[in-house]
């Protein structure tokens, strides 16, 4: 039985994938922005509260079950689904978004010709939805497979990059100010930390027993390795790219891996890219999944029949609202890293504390 169910290195690996693709292909650009020059200090600050967050709501999940059952249990049947309402909502703009940079990315890095939109919405829906329907199982040890492999990639880049590092770029190596760690950048690393505890409080029941107790640990260690890679791909950008260049660069992380050179290899987003698409692809799968539990908690069943429906609503709410990627960038910022990312946040917290103050009932 037991191998039928997750383990909490299996939750890690899937936070981590949720998390892999954004924090070195959207979030360098816009902390740079953001930040300046001291931008990879960012992370490291916002680790703390990232990390204590996802600590929290994985004990809670473990203790007091995932989140449509704590929010039924603790609010009651109508605030409950009130609340998981919104939760469906902000999830389901997030995936729209999610989806348009996996084709984005896909087709502006492997596609030499102009193909119909709804042909590359298919090739990212497809198999994120199929990843979905097989359940977290599948997603567990896929994740792990791509982590390990884009973990790999992703030091072999750092190590290949040292070499070619200008340090006087980064230099002064203390901040002159606290740029770094104004509200702005803060709330846009804590934002996008804030998805593993989302993704966890909805995989937590298919944890073994045993493992729901290291459900807060496997996530709060997400976070903090996270943070970590964030940091260390910030300070290799400005180290290689340079301070001033990465601020109006829209992806400093592949301008970094086309700098890199290898004896006769001149080109290493042939290996790094398509570990980042796949790594997209599971993100995309892992918020699927979740949508389609929320739908099922809201509508009293059929998760199925709801994450087919909602993969097709993707698809066509991706093509018709964010037609382009700039149309998809200008939504991400304000309107998913602002808003709907913490309204999840703060769902889980209202209905963790809620699901506390009443009595665990025991199931026989």
């Amino acid at each position: 039985m037991i191998r039928r169910r997750l383990t909490a290195f299996q939750l890690f690996w899937a936070g981590h994938v949720v998390m892999f693709p954004t924090i070195v292909l959207v979030l360098p650009g816009d902390l740079a922005r953001l930040a300046g020059r001291h931008a990879w200090l960012s992370p490291l600050v916002a680790a703390a509260p990232g990390t204590a967050f996802a600590w929290l709501v994985g004990a809670w999940a473990g203790r007091r079950g995932d989140l449509p059952r704590a929010a039924l249990r603790g609010l009651g049947p109508i605030a409950g689904r009130a609340v998981l309402l919104v939760a469906w909502a902000a999830v389901g703009a997030y995936l729209v978004v999610i989806m348009r940079e996996t084709v984005d990315l896909a087709s502006a890095t492997f596609v030499t010709q102009r193909l119909p939109p709804p042909l590359l919405d298919a090739f990212g829906l497809l198999p994120a939805t199929y990843v979905a329907w097989l359940g977290p199982l599948t997603l567990g040890r896929t994740a792990i497979i791509q982590g390990c492999a884009g973990l790999v990639a992703f030091l072999a880049v750092v190590a290949l990059a040292l070499p070619a590092s200008h340090l006087i770029w980064t230099r002064p190596f203390l901040p002159q100010s606290a740029r770094f760690a104004r509200p702005a950048p803060l709330a846009l690393v804590a934002t996008w930390f804030a998805e593993p505890a989302l993704v966890g409080a909805v995989l937590v029941p298919w944890l073994a027993p045993e493992q729901r107790r290291f459900a807060g640990r496997a996530l709060a260690l997400t976070v903090a390795w996270a943070a970590a890679i964030t940091a260390a791909t910030l300070w290799l950008i400005a180290a290689n790219v340079g301070p001033a260049l990465a601020p109006v660069l829209t992806d400093p992380f592949a301008t970094l891996i086309r700098s890199v050179r290898v004896g006769t290899v001149q080109n290493l987003n042939a290996v790094i890219l398509p570990l980042l698409i796949v790594g997209s692809v599971l993100k995309l799968a892992a918020f699927l999944f979740v949508w389609a539990r929320l739908g099922a908690a809201l509508a009293g069943g059929w998760p199925r029949v709801i994450l087919l429906a909602g993969s097709v609503a993707t698809g066509v709410l991706g093509i018709a609202l964010l037609p382009t990627q700039m149309a998809a960038n200008q939504v991400l910022g304000p309107w998913i890293a602002q808003r709907a990312l913490p309204a999840l946040a703060a769902v889980l917290v209202l209905v963790y504390l809620a699901a506390g103050r009443r009595p665990r009932v025991r199931r026989s």
